[in-house]
Formats: C-alpha cells, structure tokens, sequence
C-alpha cells in the first residue's frame, strides 16, 4: 500500500487516482477497490497485487485489451455499422479508445484480483468502452 497512502480515502470503497502513462497520457486515473458492504478495513492483497501488476505492466495490458477488442471487431461492426472507425491493428484501436477508470474486483484467481477497465471510445460517447482481465 506504500504506493498509494497518499491518496487513500475511504467512503465505503477505497479509492485512489494515479498516472498510468500508457493508458491515459493528460490524466490520473481513478482506480476503486470493492469491498464486502464496507466491511473489510482495507484493499484485500490480491487487490494490491492488481494494482502493483498494472502498474507494472501498463503497456501490456492496453495491447492485450487492443487485442481483445480486435478479435471481437467484425461483432463491433455488426453493432455499430458505420459508426465504429476502421480498424486493423493495436496502434489504430488506441486512437479511438481512452481507459478512465479502473475496478479492482473482490473476486481472485491466483493471489489476483478481477480487474476491471472503462473509458470512453470515439464510437459511442454516450456508453464508452469497458473489459475485465482475469488472471
């Protein structure tokens, strides 16, 4: 927790705010703890082990939600038609997505928490984008 004891409140969740520079270059990003019902006095280890690895591996997670988001891209298309920009590779999925805010589940898989990812994308304002990494 030494990397975030600055910003810490609590109000039934923890939450915090830091400069990831892969993911967002002008802004912190918020990044909340779930809790049982603010029952649990602080973040679980596996939810600090999420966010020491995010923190450790920027880059390669936002390759591997690009990733994810194009091997779902004909689906995408399906949906939104002429709406969702062409795109064929990592760097082009990048220009159009923005994550804003990360979720660090309660739910685990090997000393890791659930981590959940939103931010906006150029195709639909109104709803934005969202994944989920589990280990």
């Amino acid at each position: 927790m030494r990397l975030f004891n600055k910003k810490y409140k609590w109000d039934g969740y923890w939450e915090t705010c830091y400069f990831l520079k892969e993911f967002n270059i002008d802004q912190e990003i918020d990044i909340q703890f779930e809790d049982e019902l603010s029952e649990i006095p602080k973040p679980k280890d596996s939810q600090i082990n999420a966010v020491t690895y995010i923190i450790n591996n920027q880059s390669k997670i936002l390759n591997r939600l690009c990733e994810s988001f194009l091997s779902e891209y004909k689906k995408w298309k399906e949906i939104y038609d002429e709406h969702l920009p062409e795109m064929k590779s990592i760097d082009d999925v990048k220009k159009h997505i923005e994550i804003s805010s990360i979720y660090i589940d309660l739910p685990e898989k090997e000393g890791l928490s659930y981590i959940g990812y939103r931010g906006g994308c150029s195709w639909d304002e109104e709803h934005g984008i969202g994944f989920i990494h589990i280990n």
